[in-house]
């Protein structure tokens, strides 16, 4: 189990301690619990790295959490808004500062589930960099991650030499708040003024510098938000705003040519035959497609916002998410899944949801289990043909990621109506089978059980509108 976790190391058949000789930063899940560590060295030693983390286990995947997340959620959605550092100490500095709602990277590149994360508090993200050039536009192409899904990012450059655990040290706590608050600028702007600042009078590498940041405009799916940048960033760089729209368009069509050709990793799904057979005893039970309904929108939703929930616990409002909501409903009412394949990937959903960590879709297709990758991209494939019919008859139709707050909950009481049919019809059979034997006591004790199924299964209609496919 130590090793597992990477809390030792085995080599030839003797254990010893990882972290040995360091200062420890444990990483908390959403929750609290610990996953990992990160150890800082305590002496100067150049053969041994400065800082060591838990490597990747069941619990802890680097790319899926961020430093300080539980400790800064209050803040977050009290400030409504997420500033974003790099390392371990600039966390602890930053909130000794007094600004909470600060969180790390961990030295990584920015990913779609840490971006996630941060949303399910709030929209809005602002992210210290420190004066290495180098270093900022390397991050770049991270920063486009959090516009691709609808964030507000904005951006404030240190002074040269300095980063947020020394700089905030250094200032003092007002000092630090009010530089933060006067030099905070939007991405689009600052990350245009990098850029040109670069290219003198080259008209080559000018060229360039815009066409990388128009493909920044054109990540951002709200489009209002895309227009304003489109405005500033006509003023900023010279240009008539009908050449940055043409260029914009003309990125956004070449993103929807691709996601009509194309499945993520290169996968080429229209060729895609169904990889898993499924048993036919499985497709008999009642529950079969609803169950098979609810992994396909965990699957492809599960990280989505849902809408806003206030917890019990401290009365703080956070986003709801698809998946968050789905597994509630589930386990509040202490269902379960007929098909093994379903149930297992279920299982592993709510253990990842349970620590605040959304696996996301590729978790799944990647999966060592042969019936769980296969089962994942026929899902995944079923949604893409479903999406590419409509748009080669091009016909409107309500895209079904608007529509989740409809097709989640209908789904979910579609699951738990043919739930409740089947354990009527086990009851039913015990009913005969109790019959036969003459115990009558035990026939009207059932009974009963099934009239409270009725009650619940007509409500459950009438919450469908009568839909129920028997």
């Amino acid at each position: 189990y130590l090793v597992k976790t990477g809390l030792t190391v085995e080599r030839e058949e003797r254990l010893f301690d990882r972290f040995h000789g360091r200062v420890m930063f444990p990483i908390h899940s959403l929750s609290g619990q610990v996953l990992g560590f990160g150890g800082r060295i305590l002496k100067s030693d150049a053969k041994a790295a400065k800082y060591l983390n838990s490597p990747e286990s069941d619990i802890y995947h680097k790319s899926k959490i961020l430093y300080g997340i539980f400790q800064a959620r209050k803040s977050i959605i009290k400030e409504d808004k997420c500033f974003l550092v790099e390392g371990y100490t600039d966390v602890l500095s930053v909130h000794q500062a007094g600004i909470e709602n600060v969180v790390a990277s961990s030295g990584t590149a920015l990913t779609q589930e840490q971006i996630r994360l941060i949303k399910r508090f709030t929209p809005n993200v602002t992210i210290l960099y420190d004066g290495d050039a180098a270093g900022i536009k390397a991050s770049l192409r991270g920063i486009d991650l959090v516009l691709e899904e609808g964030m507000n990012v904005r951006i404030v450059l240190l002074p040269d030499g300095e980063d947020p655990d020394s700089f905030s040290k250094k200032m003092g706590v007002e000092e630090f708040t009010r530089y933060l608050t006067t030099n905070e600028t939007d991405f689009i702007r600052f990350k245009a003024e990098l850029l040109l600042k670069e290219t003198g009078r080259d008209p080559v590498k000018r060229a360039e510098a815009i066409r990388d940041i128009v493909r920044s405009i054109a990540v951002i799916p709200e489009l209002i938000t895309r227009t304003v940048f489109i405005k500033e960033c006509s003023t900023l760089m010279g240009l008539s705003e009908a050449v940055l729209y043409n260029e914009v368009g003309k990125l956004l069509r070449q993103q929807q040519f691709r996601d009509r050709n194309r499945y993520p990793d290169g996968l080429d799904i229209r060729a895609t035959k169904p990889l898993v057979p499924q048993r036919t005893e499985t497709r008999e039970a009642v529950s079969y497609y609803s169950e098979r309904e609810v992994i396909r929108l965990l699957l492809k939703y599960g990280a989505d916002d849902f809408g806003k929930k206030v917890q019990e616990q401290d009365g703080l409002e956070v986003t709801l998410t698809v998946a968050d909501f789905i597994v509630h409903e589930i386990v509040s009412d202490e269902l379960g899944f007929t098909n093994r394949v379903f149930g297992e990937v279920f299982s592993e959903y709510r253990f990842h949801v349970e620590q605040g960590i959304f696996p996301g879709d590729q978790h799944f297709i990647r999966h060592p289990d042969p019936d769980i990758s296969g089962l994942s991209v026929d899902l995944l494939a079923d949604s893409y043909e479903l999406s590419k019919i409509w748009s080669q008859r091009q016909s409107y139709v309500e895209s079904e990621d608007r529509m989740l707050k409809e097709v989640v909950p209908e789904t979910v009481l579609k699951f738990k109506s043919d739930k409740i049919i089947e354990m009527r019809k086990r009851l039913h059979t015990e009913i005969g089978e109790a019959a036969e034997k003459g115990d009558m006591e035990e026939v009207s004790r059932l009974q009963k059980q099934v009239a409270v199924l009725n009650r619940a299964l007509k409500e459950i209609s009438k919450k469908l509108g009568g839909r129920i496919v028997l």
